[in-house]
């Protein structure tokens, strides 16, 4: 849960730290305040030797792990339903029957 922003925002930290331009956030508010952020002087990088390594960690995170828990929580879900066959799943949507 925390490597998902963490990786995504090194992978674009250049570009809002030194860049001209703006990010929208899920297109609500600008990522503009987050500008003028520096490392700290004791790791040693850069935020441009880390944003390969971020964007790699981030679609890795995304594409593969991030969707393998949600398919655990589906499956999870529905073997409470049809095998054990409790009120899990009944109670977690809007049908209280």
């Amino acid at each position: 849960m925390m490597m998902m922003p963490l990786s995504g925002y090194l992978s674009i930290a250049n570009y809002l730290s030194f860049g001209n331009g703006n990010i929208q956030y899920f297109f609500l508010c600008d990522l503009i305040f987050l500008k003028g952020i520096a490392l700290p002087e004791f790791l040693g990088l850069t935020f441009k030797q880390l944003e390969k390594p971020a964007e790699q960690i981030h679609k890795l995170m995304g594409q593969w792990v991030v969707s393998l828990f949600i398919l655990g929580h589906v499956s999870a879900a529905l073997y409470h339903h049809y095998v054990q066959k409790n009120n899990t799943l009944t109670k977690m949507t809007f049908n209280k029957d």
